[in-house]
């Protein structure tokens, strides 16, 4: 018997295989920047040991001066946060592609976004510190804060308001290097001001395109070994009160990572629903906690420049 009708008619649905997810920013930036420990408990401490002095012994059976420690506490607090999806099972049987991959692919997604938020705070929020009985909560001194008309090194530049220039990264790599920071440091900064220092006089100076940035992939590609600092992209690094885009240079020992659970995803059918379709759920706990203000800094950035 003869089949009737356009081939492409009867099964135009069936020739898109392909599920696309949305743009988006894929899994974590900053959770494999600092260190992580695995713990317990409803909230955790991080205990510090202050700077500690040695004295000279000046004559004979000299008596011993005693120094008292100096010790405080780092309160990281967890928070639990979860994606789950149940795709109804008409919708599994309408699509060619099966989207349980990609739901997954999806849920791991926001859930990175969560965890960089959650770190985030710590490098640029008030850390809960308690010392001697009493709890304070701590912002990063105005020290090690870099305003965003600064042009101590860019000695080319006339006054004004700048976006990242590496005149304001050597600044901060000063002031981390006056608190003998460890060199291990890192650039978290949106994708327009990396695309400052890259565009800026200095960025290209000879010694700099001898490495052919601009056949690096991506903008950190490019910077990469600038000034000895790596450097991350992401975009969600906040204003301050005039709007003004925040970068932040910061030591991988300035921050720590509590898990009490890493991220688990978990796949089980619906028996309550008809066709039993496939309930998708994916969770983390976690915290995380700014250990030293010394190793933190964060520089103001004008958006239009």
């Amino acid at each position: 018997m003869a089949v009737t009708g356009v081939f492409s008619d009867r099964f135009l649905n069936l020739f898109n295989e392909n599920l696309l997810n949305e743009l988006q920013q894929e899994g974590s930036r900053l959770a494999n920047l600092f260190p992580r420990e695995r713990m317990k408990g409803q909230k955790a401490y991080f205990d510090k040991l202050g700077i500690t002095t040695s004295h000279q012994k000046t004559s004979r059976l000299q008596d011993i001066t005693p120094d008292e420690e100096t010790y405080e506490r780092r309160l990281l607090t967890f928070q639990t946060h979860y994606a789950a999806y149940t795709p109804d099972i008409n919708d599994l049987m309408d699509m060619v592609a099966d989207p349980t991959s990609e739901l997954l692919r999806n849920m791991g997604f926001s859930l990175g976004r969560k965890m960089d938020e959650i770190i985030m705070t710590a490098v640029k929020g008030n850390a809960v510190v308690q010392t001697n009985g009493s709890t304070t909560n701590t912002a990063l001194p105005a020290g090690q804060l870099i305003a965003v008309s600064n042009i101590d090194y860019d000695l080319d530049l006339s006054a004004g308001d700048k976006g990242l220039t590496p005149g304001k990264l050597m600044k901060a790599v000063k002031l981390l290097k006056q608190n003998y920071v460890m060199d291990d440091l890192v650039v978290i900064a949106p994708a327009g001001q990396l695309a400052n220092v890259i565009a800026h006089a200095r960025a290209s100076s000879g010694d700099f395109r001898s490495v052919r940035p601009l056949e690096s992939p991506g903008l950190e590609g490019a910077l990469t070994g600038y000034l000895g600092l790596n450097f991350v992209h992401y975009e969600e690094t906040g204003v301050d009160g005039s709007s003004d885009e925040l970068v932040y240079v910061v030591a991988r020992n300035a921050v720590k990572v509590g898990e009490r659970m890493p991220l688990t995803t978990k796949l089980a059918p619906r028996v309550d629903k008809v066709g039993h379709p496939q309930q998708l759920h994916s969770f983390f706990d976690m915290g995380a906690t700014r250990m030293h203000e010394e190793a933190v800094v964060q520089i103001a950035c004008d958006p239009r420049k």
